[in-house]
């Protein structure tokens, strides 16, 4: 992918002389690059810098690329190079796993404090629904009570609000 300054109003090149590429490293395929291409050659150079055969030759096509292979042999010899190359990594790796556990712990909270919240809608939602079945009960005892004593199924879904057919079917069972 290739990036240029734009000049965002009028829609034009700041210069050509400066562009940035994001080159996807694991994507790249050897056997597909184009040597000729010294873009190519870098990205080769920094995917297969553990290869000595592809360093060899991308270092006799390119010789800025043979200038940096030589640094990047001196910095490995240097010991204080050495060093300082693994206590950046080292710091890399840290933070790295501490951002891992950080993610974890939160995604840990986040599920915990849900399962609360979950377990407290519950209780509330249980709350409603056994109001709601109180009040049915209630109802349904009211409608029974009243068909005993003679009351008109019509007068009785009226006073209860439950509806026709749920009184019928109640007179049926208190009848028998």
């Amino acid at each position: 992918t290739r990036f240029r300054l734009r000049e965002c109003d009028e829609n034009i090149d700041l210069t050509d002389a400066i562009e940035i590429h994001f080159i996807e490293l694991p994507k790249l395929d050897a056997k597909l690059a184009n040597y000729e291409n010294p873009l190519d050659r870098w990205a080769m150079f920094l995917k297969g810098w553990d290869n000595m055969e592809l360093l060899e030759r991308l270092s006799e096509e390119d010789p800025a690329i043979a200038q940096a292979r030589k640094a990047l042999e001196k910095m490995a010899s240097d010991p204080r190079a050495k060093e300082i190359y693994e206590q950046r990594l080292k710091a890399i790796m840290d933070r790295n796993s501490d951002l891992y556990e950080a993610e974890l712990k939160g995604r840990r909270e986040g599920k915990e404090e849900g399962k609360k919240e979950g377990v407290r809608e519950g209780v509330r939602e249980g709350k409603r629904e056994g109001k709601r079945e109180g009040i049915r009960e209630a109802k349904l005892e009211t409608a029974r009570n009243a068909l005993l004593e003679g009351a008109d199924i019509e007068f009785v879904a009226k006073i209860t609000g439950l509806p026709l057919e749920t009184i019928q079917k109640l007179k049926a069972e208190v009848v028998r």
